[in-house]
């Protein structure tokens, strides 16, 4: 736990929050301490039936220690990861014997889910705390009390959405529990008990809520947002693109032989900790991959009982004393790692000696012979481990969580501009304080109102509004997220151009875009590919003839 933590909290810190997801939470917890709102969640100074309030009112906590920041917010993430370790692990040790649940930790740290789920703000990892937290309490002797508080504090982070975690084992709780054998009445009257309690404390807070956010915030969160979440599952029937995030959570195990002959030769009896992992991971599996939103959180919920069921297999295939062989070492994945490090070392700088070549690729070509010596290192060190399961386990699981770190160190060095809000900030922030309106073309997501500490909402226009917006507001600016840009808007009279995560945002003065007849097109190339780490060029119209044209010759 305490190497997943520290790569977690080294990585967290490279850069400032730019994801969408982390943007948007954050916005809203600015949103609410702005606006002195902690009971409603509120999105651009509107109740916001979409979200559940947990998460924030634990940023705002921080914050009032803290102060407004997003060093807490991260800091946070960490430390929901490290308790869904301690809580996975404490699962293990319930439903497992000691020499059985010791590598189930091991198999958590190694993905690249839960690293990705810590240094993302959002509820996914808060959601998943919850599920395990409330899967504890069943486990064994039921704590109904933990289980109640569990499930409630899902309520609060997931909306009925948690319901669908504990359903399914709750109904089904003789199958697997001995305590519901030995009365069954007892557990079901003790689940309805606890279940309805849990409930009535979410709707404490959803009426006082709906009071305070008003009649048509009322209606959206306690009748169309559960009925729109129903209606997902049905909908994402068509979308299964959860199966490309569950197939992504096979590395590094995917490649390592011994696990697939451990699952494939197993004859365990069918006993209680399997009929119970079973039941957990036919929901998490349901809620992933039919309703999107609940993705992350779903899969990282059941990440723990499906450790304990692998856990258990490859132990019992250690007990059958078959030979030792390197063949079923942890060899693919170290051979993945030797081709990714050739294609670094050679490809790499190939590909930096064309003309064409984007400057990023020029940055990693200058690392590429360190980065093919680590990555040469980590596959000798997974080549050489012993046979022993423990250390082929713990090995894999160090390598790579480590090729995680490094992978996402690259990244963020790699493509630093499109993860730096300050520019935007700056000038949004300069703007709002002198009294400019400000829009966004597209559905607004919250990503202004953190950075820049905006006070007032911003306007959501289509481009057929942009010029209706611009004339009635001749001293706005407007804010653009095109998919690709280069210095031709910056020529229109665009105040900025800056990459932002995937895509490009461009901020418009409205007089500009009354003066040109095609503003919004300026910045568009027709290629597909363009530097995400380009300079910035921005100002109060203050960018000059030279900085425009050093940003025309990077970019063109």
């Amino acid at each position: 736990m305490a190497l997943w933590l520290g790569v977690v909290l080294v990585s967290a810190f490279q850069h400032r929050p730019a994801d969408w997801a982390s943007v948007r939470v954050l916005g809203t917890a600015w949103d609410m301490w702005n606006h002195e709102q902690y009971w409603v969640p509120l999105h651009n100074g509107q109740p916001d039936p979409n979200v559940m309030p947990l998460i924030y009112w634990l940023i705002h906590a921080g914050w009032t220690l803290s102060g407004v920041n997003d060093a807490w917010p991260r800091l946070l993430q960490a430390v929901l990861g490290a308790i869904w370790l301690g809580l996975g692990a404490a699962l293990a040790r319930q439903w497992a014997p000691l020499e059985k649940h010791d590598g189930v930790p091991w198999l958590l740290i190694a993905g690249a889910l839960p690293l990705v789920a810590a240094l993302q703000i959002s509820n996914d990892l808060l959601t998943a705390v919850c599920v395990v937290a409330a899967l504890l309490a069943l486990s064994g002797r039921p704590a109904w009390l933990g289980f109640t508080l569990s499930l409630a504090a899902g309520l609060l982070t997931a909306g009925p959405l948690m319901l669908g975690f504990v359903a399914l084992p709750l109904l089904l709780g003789p199958w697997w529990s001995a305590s519901a054998r030995e009365d069954r009445r007892r557990w079901y009257r003790r689940a309805r008990l606890s279940t309805l309690t849990a409930i009535v404390i979410f709707l404490t807070w959803a009426s006082f809520a709906g009071t305070v956010g008003g009649a048509a915030y009322r209606v959206r969160l306690m009748a169309i947002e559960p009925l729109r979440s129903i209606l997902e599952i049905f909908e994402a029937l068509t979308q299964p693109a959860a199966l490309a995030l569950l197939a992504a959570l096979l590395l590094p195990w995917a490649l390592w032989p011994r696990l697939w002959r451990a699952v494939f030769a197993w004859r365990r009896p069918f006993d209680d900790a399997s009929r119970f992992a079973l039941t957990v991971v036919a929901s998490g599996l349901v809620l992933a991959l039919w309703v999107p939103r609940a993705s992350f959180g779903s899969v990282l919920a059941i990440l723990p009982m499906a450790g304990i069921v692998l856990i258990g297999a490859l132990r019992a295939h250690e007990a059958t004393g078959a030979p030792p062989s390197r063949f079923w070492g942890p060899w693919p994945f170290a051979c993945l790692m030797l081709m990714v490090a050739i294609l670094v070392g050679w490809g790499v700088p190939w590909l930096a000696a064309r003309a064409d070549a984007p400057p990023w690729i020029h940055l990693l070509a200058s690392w590429s012979a360190g980065i093919t010596l680590v990555l040469a290192i980590l596959a000798g060190l997974l080549l050489s481990v012993p046979h022993a399961l423990g250390a082929q386990l713990r090995t894999t699981a160090t390598v790579s969580l480590l090729v995680l770190a490094l992978g996402y160190g690259l990244f963020a060095r790699l493509f630093a501009a499109a993860f730096d809000p300050e520019p935007a900030a700056t000038l949004i922030a300069r703007a709002a304080a002198a009294g400019q309106p400000i829009a966004r073309i597209g559905r607004y997501q919250g990503e202004l109102h953190f950075y820049a500490h905006l006070t007032e909402p911003v306007a959501e226009i289509t481009e057929t509004d942009v010029l209706v917006w611009a004339r009635a507001h001749t001293s706005g600016l407007i804010v653009q997220y095109p998919e690709h840009a280069d210095a031709t808007a910056l020529r229109a009279g665009a105040l900025l151009v800056a990459p932002f995560g995937r895509r490009w945002m461009v901020i418009w003065p409205a007089a500009a875009l009354l003066s040109a007849p095609t503003p919004l097109s300026a910045g568009r190339p027709n290629r597909a590919a363009l530097p995400l780490h380009a300079r910035r060029c921005s100002g109060n119209r203050g960018t000059g003839p030279s900085e425009q044209q050093k940003l025309h010759r990077e970019m063109t």
